[in-house]
């Protein structure tokens, strides 16, 4: 799995794979969703970070996940995710996981903590 963002991800559809989707938002769906990946050698000139995805994180409920690893705001939905103590590819296979599952994960650098909605 590649960590990336949004920006590098749209120079990589334009550069390479702009002829095989009908737009952006397709390519997106299409790599979201595990039904395309990008090759090595489009993503040789961008800078991304890499993770081993954890089967057994990817496998669990999203409560179990929940109960585990996060703290949750008791007056709103929010999840607090702070991965200290974590390996990378544990952190980011979580991460992957409630992305995946439909939450907004953000980061406030200021905390240190991940913010899940």
């Amino acid at each position: 799995m590649i960590v990336s963002n949004v920006n590098s991800l749209h120079e990589i559809y334009s550069d390479h794979y702009q002829t095989e989707f009908k737009d952006f938002h397709s390519f997106l769906t299409a790599l979201l969703k595990n039904n395309f990946k990008i090759s090595e050698g489009a993503v040789s000139n961008h800078n991304y970070g890499a993770f081993l995805s954890d089967k057994k994180i990817t496998g669990l409920p999203v409560e179990s996940i929940v109960k585990k690893y996060f703290d949750q705001d008791k007056n709103s939905k929010k999840y607090y995710f702070y991965p200290q103590t974590l390996s990378y590819n544990t952190k980011q296979t979580i991460l992957y996981k409630m992305f995946l599952d439909g939450y907004l994960v953000s980061f406030d650098d200021y905390g240190g903590k991940f913010i899940i909605e």
